[in-house]
């Protein structure tokens, strides 16, 4: 499958095909790179696991959730757990959808919105023009997140103390 991903720089140099592409009034290159959909790599590999489901597509979190139906799903064959980052008003920039779908969809597979502290959101949050979270979790209904975010927290301090100490990056 090719899937159209956009930008707004052209990387034909990369080897990548481009276009021209006009969305909400601003101009984009459309890049095609070639890939395969998620749920067709998944029972492919059986030591692959679909548990945990990063995205990172900058502000196309909405078209990749409402398109890939191995993401979110209410039974268990969807992603438990979606790390992502969220910005509102970039997700309304870039994807066709928006967010008033992406909340409709996690009420409708139960998934529930947290922080990587635990905290649980509504998810009309992401409905909100400011809204920016870095680290945000989707969470199926099925998970008990409260030790994914205490182990999250963990890494998080040490982390910064490696940071503070000069250590981050070294070899011990």
């Amino acid at each position: 499958s090719i899937y159209d991903h956009i930008t707004t720089e052209a990387v034909a140099e990369r080897g990548f095909e481009t276009e021209a592409s006009h969305l909400g009034g601003r101009r984009y290159d459309i890049v095609r790179i070639p890939g395969k959909p998620l749920h067709s790599v998944i029972p492919l590999h059986p030591t692959l696991t679909s548990q945990f489901v990063k995205l990172d597509c900058d502000g196309c979190e909405a078209l990749a959730i409402l398109t890939a139906p191995t993401v979110l799903a209410a039974n268990s064959s969807g992603a438990q757990v979606v790390p992502l980052e969220w910005i509102t008003n970039r997700v309304r920039k870039v994807s066709p959808t928006g967010p008033e779908e992406v909340v409709e969809k996690l009420r409708a597979t139960g998934y529930v919105v947290h922080t990587y502290a635990g905290d649980r959101l509504d998810p009309t949050i992401l409905l909100q023009p400011g809204t920016a979270i870095m680290d945000l979790f989707f969470v199926h209904p099925s998970v008990d997140f409260a030790p994914i975010a205490a182990g999250i927290q963990v890494h998080f301090r040490t982390l910064l103390q490696c940071q503070e100490t000069g250590t981050l990056g070294k070899a011990r």
